[in-house]
């Protein structure tokens, strides 16, 4: 049980409760509907498990999705990678996965963006073929759809060549018999349309 000690309306549609309960002095940063689920409590109000278990939910809510901002701006994330650092935090899985899908709705994750600028480097720079980076990127937690369609529209806009890539591994790994190329076809993840010349 809990004891509401005060409360406090914030800007932007909070409130602050402030709770007397058998561990100490705890305050929620909770949202106005929450408050009103709950029923409005005010100051000296005892708390059951229900009504405490909503203004909790909401308050776990907003410190996750204030992790995750904060998570974000010190790099880019997949919906993946953010939902298990949330969870590593100590979130539960259902507030990690509802934060995870309102920073995509809000546009703070852009996993085409993150694919286009992943998919060019490993090409261009890392001289890998399509079936590589497709691996890759699967296991980092991007969706094959995703991976496909970027990798395609990279292509068609001639951002990615990966018969010249290949050619570059070639020459940079003095392959030039069939058996070496093929080699590296596989090891680097080529389609043989990609390795013939």
């Amino acid at each position: 049980m809990a004891r509401v000690k005060m409360i406090k309306e914030l800007p932007g549609g909070r409130v602050n409760v402030w709770l007397l309960t058998d561990e100490g002095d705890v305050r929620l940063n909770v949202s106005l509907g929450a408050y009103a689920e709950a029923g409005s409590p005010l100051g000296g109000e005892e708390l059951d498990s229900d009504r405490l278990s909503i203004l909790e939910y909401s308050d776990s809510e907003h410190r996750a999705i204030k992790r995750a901002l904060s998570i974000l701006a010190f790099s880019d994330k997949n919906r993946r990678t953010l939902r298990q650092k949330l969870i590593d935090a100590g979130f539960d899985r259902e507030i990690a996965v509802r934060t995870v899908n309102e920073c995509v709705a809000l546009g703070y994750i852009d996993e085409r963006r993150q694919l286009a600028i992943l998919i060019r480097d490993e090409a261009n720079r890392s001289l890998r073929g399509p079936e590589y980076i497709k691996r890759k990127l699967l296991s980092k937690g991007y969706a094959l759809a995703d991976i496909t369609e970027v990798t395609d529209e990279l292509v068609e806009k001639g951002e990615v060549d990966f018969s010249l890539v290949f050619r570059k591994l070639a020459e940079k790994r003095s392959a030039n018999d069939p058996e070496s190329r093929r080699a590296l076809m596989y090891k680097y993840g080529f389609r043989r349309s990609e390795t013939e010349d």
